[in-house]
């Protein structure tokens, strides 16, 4: 996959665009939605009852 990035001429950069946003964008994500996920559990349950 790096041989295809640093070599443009042999592939076309259009196809390769989309196919590294997702590959890059896709962990990101996820560990977005975890981090998401465990500051709405802390702050939930940080919040004092009656």
């Amino acid at each position: 996959m790096f041989l295809e990035m640093l070599n443009p001429m042999q592939y076309n950069v259009t196809i390769m665009v989309p196919e590294t946003v997702t590959v890059s964008a896709m962990p990101l994500l996820l560990i977005m939605g975890l981090l998401l996920l465990i500051w709405n559990c802390e702050s939930s349950s940080s919040i004092p009852g009656p």
